[in-house]
């Protein structure tokens, strides 16, 4: 695999961990206010406060940094 392909897979997996991160977090949320009753925007709120984020922002941060640093070091070494 090259270094672009390496750096598009990296990036693209940071974008998948984001999305998915997200997604757990606000679903658990509504879970969590449909079980107490009607959903809205305060009930959805005050769930989200009881919850915390399924993991951190680091692992997301260092796919980026990562296919970041590859596809511009294909771009310096490009022949």
């Amino acid at each position: 695999m090259n270094k672009r392909a390496a750096g598009v897979v990296f990036i693209s997996l940071a974008v998948i961990l984001f999305i998915f991160r997200n997604s757990v977090y606000y679903m658990s949320g509504a879970i969590i206010a449909a079980r107490n009753g009607e959903v809205n925007t305060g009930m959805l709120a005050s769930a989200l406060d009881l919850i915390e984020q399924p993991y951190s922002i680091l692992p997301e941060i260092v796919c980026l940094i990562v296919g970041a640093g590859y596809v511009i070091w294909a771009e310096m070494k490009k022949e």
